[in-house]
């Protein structure tokens, strides 16, 4: 970053993140600054990629990695921690069901129980589209151990649901975006659940095609991170689908799936278009004939989130 005014100059990725401070010598008069990339257990755990590369950079430096550029490809995303309990879910009752306040899913579990893991199951993934029901346990679920009190599922941040339910009642909500979905219960805060909604991608085979033709990341000035510019993509939708957003590339060598600059639909809605920074891409693609990119976008379709997919092979020249 430039010292004056703070505004960022040049930027590396070095594969994995730093937690160590640079070092500056000299051999022969030629300036060096080296730096180890190794990870970091903090503040994340050990949820972010570590490594044990020690790099030295200096001006005209030529290094190269398997993309072609003097970069390594963009690590792992970070896996954010936004817990709730462990409670697992109960073999007694249906699946895609949360029973309200309960220590467990077990006929001998504390009833009413105001634990902070009191949602069965704490955690709940589903696919798109799917019905989750919220049950307050009454006699027909325990003939011997009901819940005697009123419970809720207050869904937060979005507000999306609030029912309070008394013993034996239910209450049914139909998740039709993919995201993390966190409640709690209104007659006790502690007892924190969430239901995670996943999308399951729908390929759509030659939907896909990138303009122009050939991907050049040559950079202008001959230095491989100073490539710049936009890689446009063009995906065909099929009708009765309305664009949702969420548009992001995958590369051949990263796991990290990168964010659209711009995406618009075309005035017709059969052809969405989206731009990707070539700058965050290069280092995370091969050169070659036939590189294959993935392109996945959020569309609406009969009143749910499904996420499009399609693959194009494309050249590409460094």
């Amino acid at each position: 970053m430039d010292a004056v005014d703070g505004k960022e100059l040049w930027r590396f990725q070095t594969g994995a993140s730093i937690s160590s401070g640079a070092v500056t010598y000299a051999i022969g008069g030629q300036q060096f600054v080296a730096i180890l990339a190794a990870g970091t257990g903090i503040p994340y755990g050990n949820s972010i990629t570590e490594g044990d590369l020690l790099w030295a950079f200096k001006l005209g430096g030529n290094f190269k990695t398997a993309s072609g550029s003097s970069e390594l490809p963009t690590p792992a995303p970070l896996a954010l921690r936004r817990p709730v309990g462990n409670t697992a879910a109960s073999a007694l009752v249906p699946p895609n069901t949360v029973l309200l306040a309960r220590s467990n899913g077990t006929a001998t579990a504390t009833a009413d129980s105001t634990a902070t893991g009191a949602m069965v199951p704490s955690t709940l993934t589903v696919p798109v589209g799917t019905t989750v029901t919220f049950l307050n346990p009454g006699p027909t679920t325990f003939a011997t151990n009901p819940n005697l009190k009123a419970h809720c599922a207050t869904q937060f941040f979005e507000g999306l649901f609030n029912p309070k339910l008394n013993p034996g009642e239910s209450f049914q909500y139909t998740f039709t975006r993919a995201g993390e979905y966190f409640y709690n219960d209104c007659t006790d805060p502690r007892p924190t659940g969430k239901v995670v909604v996943v999308g399951v991608p729908q390929d759509l085979p030659g939907a896909l095609q990138f303009v122009p033709g050939i991907l050049s990341m040559r950079p202008a000035n001959g230095v491989h991170t100073n490539v710049q510019g936009l890689a446009t993509a063009m995906l065909k939708v099929p009708v009765g689908y309305t664009f949702d957003g969420n548009v992001q590339l995958k590369t051949p060598l990263s796991t990290t799936l990168f964010p659209a600059v711009t995406a618009t639909m075309t005035s017709d809605g059969a052809t969405l278009i989206a731009t990707f920074d070539k700058a965050l891409i290069d280092n995370n693609m091969p050169e070659g004939a036939a590189v294959p990119l993935v392109v996945t976008a959020n569309f609406m379709n009969a009143g749910v989130q499904k996420q499009l997919s399609s693959t194009a092979n494309v050249r590409v020249v460094k």
